[in-house]
């Protein structure tokens, strides 16, 4: 089952990275619910989650600990879709990054049950670095916040496509 709503970049079928159909319920319009994004990193991972509308993303801590947080997350915000960050090299080829990051959307999408969507995460912690520098955070502040800003930026990205492509329907 899992493996029908795991979306990986360049299938046909919607949401996948930069492109493609959308998730429209029946009268034609976007489902509108929580999307809950993931920037993983090599140490940490970074969290987002959108407004219930999938208007805004707002960062939301790490997890550390991953398959522990997302249940409780999935159940309190009532998310819909995952969206989880592609690290693709800044000339669109994809390294062994981007395969580790595809497994474990591959895995989410079975565990949890629901979307899971590959979003081009290039240069969103240069993004997030230049967010919260010109918000006076540094050192060892600027390295905890940063995967959780990089993650909104992703999401804000994903959603702002959505409604981009809602617009011209």
């Amino acid at each position: 089952m899992g493996r029908d709503r795991f979306r990986p970049e360049g299938s046909s079928s919607a949401g996948e990275c930069q492109g493609g159909r959308e998730d429209r319920a029946a009268g034609g319009t976007l489902e509108r619910m929580t999307i809950l994004c993931l920037d993983i990193g090599r140490s940490r991972i970074g969290v987002a989650l959108s407004d219930p509308g999938g208007t805004l993303a707002r960062p939301h801590g790490g997890a550390a600990a991953l398959v522990r947080r997302l249940q409780p997350l999935v159940e309190e915000f009532e998310v819909g879709e995952i969206v989880v960050g592609l690290p693709r090299r800044l000339g669109g080829e994809h390294g062994p990054e981007a395969a580790a990051v595809t497994r474990l959307a591959e895995e989410l999408a079975e565990l949890t049950e629901m979307p899971v969507r590959l979003w081009d995460e290039r240069l969103s912690t240069v993004e997030a670095t230049r967010i919260l520098r010109e918000r006076g955070v540094r050192g060892r502040r600027l390295k905890a916040l940063v995967d959780q800003v990089a993650a909104a930026v992703i999401l804000q990205s994903y959603l702002d496509h959505r409604t981009t492509a809602e617009e011209r329907s």
